[in-house]
């Protein structure tokens, strides 16, 4: 029987990951927020050389055990005081968000949630519809169901593109709606997006990993492959 830890008690057990750690008592205040997701956040107020540190948790986290919230803790307070966190920990915290209960738990809350979005697929230079049409013709024999395809909001250097599978949208920068980049650049990101649809992600130890070795071999099958990675590296 999971025992549900209150905001109480939870602030009992980030007190205690950090007197373990550093051998100093702070102040902790921890609420449970009604997130599109399961995400948890955490501030810090300094004053008068007394900490204070705010964690903002999911509730979508409210049934996840002690040892769960123990092993956010120290992650949590690890990263914004700049300490690297025991492997041990980030291997508790992957082994609960990555079981396929925590995974519907997840999806229900961005479904529920999440902010309506809208069918924009129309950009300045490109139409995201026409690369669809044409990678699912060319490379999947027309068989994928058309997702929602929105254009970002704003301009990306490194990330280009990406896919939700919890409301099934292709999101793709606004970087490459210019005159500037090719047309078999724009689509090998839709490609690249594609698969994630049809390879979806593998499990492995604790691990959920996306771009898996199927996953690769399947992307350099793009007949413009080289020449799509050069300019996104360049582009980047």
């Amino acid at each position: 029987m999971v025992v549900v830890l209150n905001s109480d008690e939870l602030e009992l057990v980030y007190s205690r990951v950090y007197h373990d750690i550093f051998n100093k008592n702070a102040e902790f205040v921890v609420k449970y927020y009604s997130y599109a997701g399961l995400k948890s956040r955490i501030k810090l107020e300094s004053r008068f050389m007394k900490k204070k540190f705010f964690i903002k948790l999911s509730d979508g986290f409210v049934d996840f055990p002690e040892t769960f919230h123990v092993a956010l803790a120290h992650i949590l307070i690890s990263k914004i005081m700049r300490r690297e966190c025991p492997l041990s920990y980030k291997r508790i915290y992957r082994k609960w968000v990555n079981l396929e209960s925590s995974e519907n738990i997840h999806m229900d809350l961005k479904r529920s949630r999440g902010h309506s979005i809208k069918d924009c697929p129309e950009g300045k230079v490109y139409d995201l519809s026409d690369s669809f049409s044409r990678m699912n013709k060319y490379y999947f024999d027309g068989v994928l169901s058309v997702p929602v395809l929105k254009w970002g909001n704003v301009i990306t250097s490194r990330k280009f593109g990406h896919y939700d599978p919890s409301n099934h949208v292709i999101h793709v920068s606004k970087t490459l709606d210019s005159e500037n980049v090719p047309l078999f650049v724009v689509d090998f990101v839709m490609y690249h997006e594609m698969l994630h649809i049809v390879v979806g992600s593998k499990k492995k130890r604790c691990n959920r990993v996306v771009h898996s070795a199927e996953f690769r071999g399947l992307e350099k099958k793009y007949e413009s492959f080289d020449e799509a990675k050069a300019f996104l590296e360049k582009l980047g």
